[in-house]
């Protein structure tokens, strides 16, 4: 029989990540602030119901968290570690920011930040990408239990707020890219494509995924030359998007953003490298080198 732990908070995500726990063996204790929403798993072998969040711990143990927000995660672990002991272990998987995490870490149990990407479906089907930060032999504790929820694990740093940037950088791409989407399909609309089609063409094909990997590797890399496609280039073509924007009413403050971008950057004598060397400017305005 696989060890037991405790799980608190069952939510859209929660909640089907603590049944996939307990579809893997692992006998749950768990806690919910609207204790209803624990019924569907009370059914499954070996889930007990905790009537407050400490409840789910035991000495030496493990405990898991999936919460919505910092607060939430703050007040409902005030106090598991003193029940955990310095031998026990709290496993955040809550999407929080790296300072609370740091303040979680010193509760005085072991801690690993593990933040998931994934909507519901996902957590479902047991096909999160969850990342996972903490003092090694926490991590390897912790992984049996993150591989029985995801699909992927990739192990980062001992600092557990590594994970929480990390996943709120991931979140930053998926926002951004929502921003992009809308404002690249209302300017096609504008220009008489329905947006219906546009999302067709652009999301139907390895080209989305393909401009991530590629340009991902190389502003992590720093490889801006030789240009594949030179900066200059790419100033005259946002130039020209957001002119043929003017003239149709499309707002496209992302597009107005980039050729702020591009325009310091051939300032800075980088026309030449390639037109991912963009991001040079925001290195530099967040301080780094």
């Amino acid at each position: 029989m696989k060890q037991s732990i405790g799980f608190i908070g069952l939510g859209n995500m929660g909640l089907p990540i603590a049944r996939n726990l307990a579809l893997a063996g692992y006998q749950l204790r768990v806690y919910n602030r609207t204790a209803a929403k624990a019924r569907p798993l009370l059914d499954l072998d070996g889930v007990s119901q905790a009537r407050a969040p400490a409840e789910v711990a035991e000495p030496g143990g493990v405990v898991l968290s999936m919460l919505a927000d910092d607060r939430a995660a703050e007040q409902a672990t005030a106090g598991l570690a003193d029940k955990l002991g310095a031998a026990g272990l709290h496993v955040s998987l809550s999407t929080i920011a790296p300072t609370t995490s740091t303040r979680l870490a010193r509760q005085g149990c072991g801690y690993v930040a593990a933040p998931v990407f994934g909507r519901p479906d996902r957590a479902e089907s047991g096909q999160l990408i969850v990342l996972s930060a903490g003092a090694s032999r926490d991590r390897a504790r912790a992984r049996p239990l993150l591989d029985a929820i995801g699909s992927a694990v990739f192990e980062l740093a001992e600092d557990p707020a590594s994970a929480n940037a990390v996943k709120l950088a991931g979140n930053f791409l998926l926002m951004s890219a929502l921003e992009a989407m809308a404002e690249a399909f209302a300017f096609a609309e504008k220009h008489g494509v329905p947006r219906a089609r546009v999302a067709e063409v652009l999301t139907t094909t390895p080209l989305m995924a393909n401009v991530y990997r590629g340009y991902g590797a190389a502003i992590a890399a720093g490889t801006f030359s030789p240009a594949g496609f030179s900066l200059r280039l790419g100033r005259k073509d946002a130039r020209l998007l957001l002119e043929a924007a003017s003239a149709r009413d499309v707002p496209m403050p992302a597009g107005h953003l980039v050729m702020d971008h591009f325009t310091a950057s051939v300032n800075k004598g980088r026309s030449e490298l390639d037109w991912s060397a963009l991001a040079i400017e925001v290195f530099e305005s967040a301080g780094l080198g």
